[in-house]
């Protein structure tokens, strides 16, 4: 019926619009719609009768009855019935205060395992940076070893130095007593050779 009366009542606002409008077909328009709406009114006519809910039911005092507040008087009020629903799932004092209890031991627990779980955090740290350092001390252990054999070429060209040296110094001690020799000679011919100018100066 609701899908009815929208496609009726639009056809009669078209019909309107084209006559307002004055627009070609508005007379044939407005017939149709004024049709299609006395139709929709005929058909309405037929539909049956919305029947409102029994309020009654929910608020006995519209029917000339008790309210609804007395007789929850007759039960108790809510927290005697609520005392009477504990009491009736034998839920005590004892049982609240051992729940109480158990949400505190798990409430523990979770700082306990927040902290277990910082601690392995910090254990893995502590983990990475040994392995930095274990990775450091390789480094230092090549390069000692590098100096080491840098050390050894050098002392090894340090003895070759001083031997050279020691060969030089007995060169040198051979030079000097061939100098030696050589000078003594040089004075036996400057002897000699005095000698001879004097030999020859006297005969002169």
């Amino acid at each position: 019926m609701n899908m009815i009366y929208g496609f009726g009542a639009a056809i009669v606002i078209a019909g309107a619009l084209f006559k307002i409008m004055h627009w070609k077909g508005a007379d044939l328009m407005l017939i149709i719609g004024m049709a299609t709406e006395a139709g929709i009114f005929c058909i309405s006519a037929f539909e049956p009768v919305h029947m409102d809910p029994d309020w009654s039911l929910v608020y006995p005092e519209l029917a000339g009855g008790e309210p609804t507040t007395k007789k929850e008087k007759k039960g108790g009020s809510i927290s005697q019935q609520l005392d009477a629903m504990l009491a009736e799932a034998k839920i005590g004092p004892d049982l609240i205060q051992s729940l109480g209890t158990g949400l505190q031991s798990l409430s523990t627990n979770v700082k306990d395992m927040a902290e277990i779980s910082t601690a392995a955090i910090a254990t893995n740290e502590y983990a990475s940076s040994a392995t930095k350092a274990a990775r450091n001390m390789e480094e230092i252990s090549k390069s000692t070893a590098m100096v080491s054999d840098s050390l050894s070429s050098f002392t090894g060209g340090l003895s070759s130095v001083l031997n050279n040296l020691n060969a030089s110094e007995s060169a040198t001690s051979d030079f000097k007593e061939e100098m030696g020799k050589l000078n003594r000679n040089l004075g036996n011919l400057n002897q000699i050779y005095g000698n001879m100018l004097s030999a020859m100066g006297g005969s002169r």
